[in-house]
């Protein structure tokens, strides 16, 4: 069963106040790994900035782009198969 991100309203303090960033949370880094299956980075709900992500995750020089949560494939059954493609 794939794992899907927790819904915003969920994730807010007793105030109201949110517990994520949105526009962090709902991202994805992807990137093609040396063995050629395809590394996808999902930050937690406590990250704030997905630059650190990459700097830390993200082999120096290897090719990387950040996609919507929403283009990542559900069903895994080929998931050795997924490509990263440069732009």
């Amino acid at each position: 069963m794939p794992l899907e991100p927790t819904p915003p309203e969920e994730l807010q303090s007793p105030d109201g106040q949110p517990l994520i960033n949105p526009d962090v949370y709902y991202k994805r880094i992807i990137y093609p790994q040396e063995n050629g299956v395809l590394g996808i980075i999902c930050p937690s709900p406590e990250c704030q900035s997905l630059d650190i992500l990459i700097e830390m995750d993200v082999p120096e020089g290897a090719p990387y782009a950040i996609v919507d949560v929403e283009d990542i494939p559900t069903d895994r059954t080929y998931r050795n198969a997924w490509t990263f493609e440069e732009d």
